[in-house]
């Protein structure tokens, strides 16, 4: 018997694509809450003429693995330096889900006006990766070859920011060990700050009255089938991104923000979501052009609001591929 509350979880990026880096149960931990486990493979069952219905055993092939989890979003107390000494803990999930860090330092010592930001980019080759540890009561295990989505960050107001990732990766046998002992350094101690006194702008606008609002970077990632592989599978990719996403602010009338016409219209605007205020914990999230998908009416409390569905554009084809959006840590 396990008990489901015992569990950690380990992340370390790859070095080589594929090649355990063997994660640290001390340096390498991602505190994770809604962990899910979720093997796949396709099934392969022979069928040959036969007396009645019943099946001949067949395969389980093209064996991998998809680890989801939530994560409270947060910085780390000294990302202002803007040093890449100061890697935020979900830095190496963040690169192989094929975002670029590009690191700015603070502008004189202990100014603490230095960043990161993360932006989308197409690697030429796999790209950055991860290997996945984790230990549930009395088992391991493991995951390697990770290439990471962002499904949806959750921003409700007075509550924290929640990121669900997913890694599909290559799908190695659970094998029975002994939980990690405690450790002084499990946790970060920065507190994840609460989605209050943020700002979400809009068209220009901090006046919203708005509850929620969550984004999904939507990289598409695919298995590299290959029969000279473990398992038929040579690796993983992304192939493909659509960052999208809702909010749902107060009905305002038409003079104030025409979101009926801003959909007709397929108009675009900037958007930006801003979370904590002290420094070393402040995450924003930026979109140079979002398209109004859909606004169909809704309510909170009785009084009548839009939820509203967009899509990130790119500002202009003058502005590059994959400039339609960024995630900055200060």
């Amino acid at each position: 018997m396990e008990l489901d509350e015992i569990q950690l979880l380990a992340i370390k990026a790859e070095s080589t694509y594929d090649v355990d880096p063997t994660p640290a149960v001390t340096a390498d931990l991602i505190p994770c809450t809604n962990l899910r486990w979720e093997p796949a493979s396709t099934r392969i069952s022979p069928k040959p003429l036969r007396h009645g219905h019943a099946r001949t055993s067949g395969h389980n092939s093209r064996k991998h693995v998809v680890l989801r989890f939530d994560y409270q979003l947060r910085g780390n107390g000294t990302i202002q330096a803007g040093a890449i000494g100061q890697k935020v803990e979900i830095d190496p999930l963040l690169l192989a889900a094929d975002l670029a860090a590009t690191y700015t330092a603070e502008s004189t010592p202990a100014a603490g006006d230095g960043f990161v930001t993360y932006a989308p980019t197409v690697p030429v080759t796999d790209g950055a990766s991860v290997t996945a540890y984790w230990w549930t009561q009395g088992k391991l295990h493991k995951l390697t070859g990770g290439k990471v989505n962002i499904e949806r960050v959750r921003y409700t107001a007075d509550q924290f920011a929640i990121v669900t990732f997913a890694i599909m990766g290559r799908w190695l046998a659970p094998a029975d060990t002994t939980f990690p002992s405690a450790t002084a350094n499990f946790l970060v101690s920065t507190k994840p700050p609460i989605f209050a006194g943020g700002t979400i702008t809009y068209n220009g606008s901090t006046a919203l009255v708005i509850e929620n609002a969550e984004w999904t970077l939507g990289n598409e990632i695919v298995p590299r089938f290959g029969a000279n592989s473990t398992d038929g599978i040579k690796g993983f990719r992304i192939v493909d991104r659509l960052v999208a996403g809702s909010f749902d602010p107060e009905a305002e009338l038409v003079a104030t923000q025409d979101f009926w016409g801003q959909f007709a219209a397929s108009t675009n605007f900037a958007a930006s979501i801003s979370l904590g205020s002290t420094a070393g914990n402040r995450v924003a999230v930026t979109i140079g052009d979002i398209e109004i998908i859909g606004a169909p009416y809704g309510a909170r409390n009785k009084m009548r609001t839009h939820q509203i569905q967009f899509e990130a554009c790119r500002d202009s084809v003058a502005s590059g591929p994959n400039a339609e959006f960024s995630l900055k840590f200060s």
